[in-house]
């Protein structure tokens, strides 16, 4: 079965597909992202989306180092440009927080990201792995929503080309803004007094 590894200064990401559904993690660690980050970063998550496998992702932020506003922007870009493939297999996200004055921040990365690229599937943030699992069993049905598996073996296939931070691109990052297609958010009081939110 196919299985996916990387490992950079700034961050860490597996596929699992022994996992009913498949699970995707990535782990930041801390160190800011380089671009040498972003290529492997962006080649990992091609790959994933080319599996054609159905997957839940867990995106664990609470130790999250600088990125350049213009790198942040071209995650985005990417992602949009990835939009169809990820809508056929992503079922939903989990995004862990830190229980600090540094959510605020992360929270402001996520926003950019998703203002560029709504995602079509549940959404969470919260600041444990135990939200995520209760979450991931209340939002995917195992038995109806997962597709089998195409393929063995992804080491064959190409990897998407890394996008060009474009030129016109201001430093100043844009207000983050709430997807439109979420169609309902519903908000629990977090540490500090921040919310987390729970999208549906």
């Amino acid at each position: 079965m196919v299985s996916l590894e990387v490992s950079t200064t700034a961050l860490k990401g597996s596929f699992d597909v022994q996992s009913a559904p498949a699970r995707l993690t990535l782990t930041t660690t801390g160190a800011s992202f380089s671009h040498a980050d972003q290529e492997q970063f962006l080649n990992f998550f091609g790959q994933v989306t080319q599996a054609k496998i159905q997957f839940t992702a867990v995106f664990d932020l609470r130790k999250i180092g600088f990125a350049p506003p213009s790198m942040i922007r071209s995650w985005g870009e990417w992602c949009k440009s990835h939009e169809q493939e990820f809508k056929e297999v992503q079922l939903a996200i989990a995004i862990l927080l830190a229980s600090n004055i540094w959510a605020a921040a992360t929270r402001h990365i996520i926003g950019v990201v998703t203002s560029i690229c709504p995602p079509a599937c549940p959404l969470l943030m919260d600041h444990s792995v135990e939200s995520a699992e209760r979450f991931f069993c209340e939002k995917v049905d195992v038995g109806t929503n997962l597709k089998p598996a195409s393929v063995d073996s992804v080491s064959d296939l190409p990897f998407p080309p890394t996008p060009k931070t474009p030129s016109h691109v201001p430093d100043d990052d844009a207000a983050p803004c709430q997807p439109r297609c979420f169609g309902e958010v519903r908000l629990h009081a977090g540490s500090f007094g921040a919310p987390h939110c729970v999208v549906c």
